[in-house]
């Protein structure tokens, strides 16, 4: 072969490595076409949702569209590929056909906003200066009635993670430090789900509020008949809002809930529900609703389940008519602390730990073990036996 024509396959090789035809290609209406394919297919849908459900948030929104979604891949649909949706759309649409996409993605924005909001990124050092679930009031109420409530009880802080931290970006160390610790008690259900619905609630419409505050301003700029009518307008949206708000507080309040957020703005505390003034309120709450959750039977409802789906639920949920501290392991507790009192005069000490013996392995781990065996070979220069013999066991 001649030098020649070695160097020419050379070159070939290298045009074919660069992929000239696909740094020529434009990829303009594949950006629109994803784009708009997001718009239609997730931003309005996950709106819709959210109308219908104001307790909910954006993520779980776009997680119920888009079912079996990794967190990272909810986070991106709603971070970066929104972002870039939008610049897209903004770049390579007419101006005129942008502005019927625009309303649906300044709402979305608006969602994305107090979505980010609700979950700042907060240094692991600032965690422990604002935050603790291990002293205080609460902490002290849970673990006097934990049994009371049959174990279903937590530590509840009145003001949340985020409004700590927005007091600590203030420099308010007053009042991060009287709200670090739990103040009071509460069921589980009430304080990990149905708490963070309100104050989602609540936190939508403050924000709608406060962009009707902010057009008001802007109206007052305007010539005097048409700023009188946008103005009344305004005002009655945010009459509106702070209609539901107080009904959402009330909402609260009738679970026993007390909630103090943080203006982002002023740095200024509002108050909403109120906290039962005993613990005796709390139980009989408790009893009446007829679950521990406090109202699980209204958040099945929200569920997309089946019948059979639900009444599962309900069976392993607690129930009123058996008393708290009457199930198999409290009665041979009881028999146990009973049969050493009566033996030696003492009382049981240790704590019940997790066995370091293991336990019988499930049918997957014994079809992953026999999988395994079946295509091991341990000693591959031993020979199998003639057809027809018993195969060793050493070899696959």
């Amino acid at each position: 072969m001649s030098i020649a024509l070695l160097k020419k396959l050379k070159d070939i090789r290298k045009l074919n490595k660069i992929s000239e035809a696909a740094k020529i290609r434009s990829r303009t209406s594949t950006q629109v076409t994803n784009a708009k394919n997001a718009y239609n297919n997730i931003y309005v849908p996950v709106l819709k949702l959210l109308e219908q459900n104001k307790g909910l948030s954006l993520s779980d929104a776009v997680r119920q569209i888009k079912p079996g979604m990794a967190d990272n891949t909810i986070s991106n649909i709603i971070n970066r590929n929104f972002d870039r949706n939008v610049a897209n759309l903004k770049k390579f649409l007419p101006e005129e056909e942008f502005k019927q996409y625009s309303i649906i993605l300044d709402k979305f924005a608006e969602e994305k906003k107090l979505f980010q909001a609700a979950s700042p990124t907060i240094p692991s050092t600032v965690k422990g200066i604002i935050n603790t679930s291990k002293s205080g009031p609460g902490i002290k109420q849970r673990d006097k009635y934990r049994e009371f409530f049959g174990g279903n009880l937590q530590g509840e802080h009145t003001m949340m993670l985020k409004d700590r931290y927005t007091l600590y970006n203030k420099n308010k160390m007053l009042d991060v430090k009287a709200h670090r610790a739990p103040e009071y008690a509460t069921t589980r259900m009430r304080n990990e789900t149905i708490k963070n619905e309100i104050a989602r609630k609540i936190n939508r419409e403050l924000s709608r509020k406060a962009k009707n505050v902010s057009q008001i301003r802007e109206v007052a700029r305007q010539p005097e008949m048409m700023a009188k009518k946008n103005m009344k307008n305004l005002n009655q949206q945010i009459n509106d809002s702070e209609s539901l708000i107080q009904g959402y507080s009330k909402e609260a309040e009738d679970l026993g809930l007390e909630l103090r957020m943080v203006d982002n703005e002023t740095g200024r505390i509002r108050h909403f529900g109120k906290r039962y003034p005993n613990i005796t309120t709390l139980k009989k709450s408790f009893d009446d609703l007829g679950y521990s959750t406090g109202g699980l039977v209204k958040l099945l409802n929200k569920l997309k389940l089946t019948k059979k789906q639900k009444d599962l639920i309900k069976k392993a949920a607690y129930n009123p008519k058996k008393k708290p501290g009457t199930g198999p392991k409290a009665e041979r507790e009881r028999r146990v602390k009973q049969k050493i009192r009566d033996l030696y005069g003492k009382e049981k000490r240790w704590k019940y730990v997790k066995s370091k013996v293991p336990g019988p392995k499930s049918s997957l781990e014994r079809k992953a073990e026999k999988e395994f065996f079946k295509h091991t070979e341990f000693w591959p220069d031993r020979k199998k036996k003639a057809a027809g013999g018993i195969l060793s066991h050493y070899v696959r």
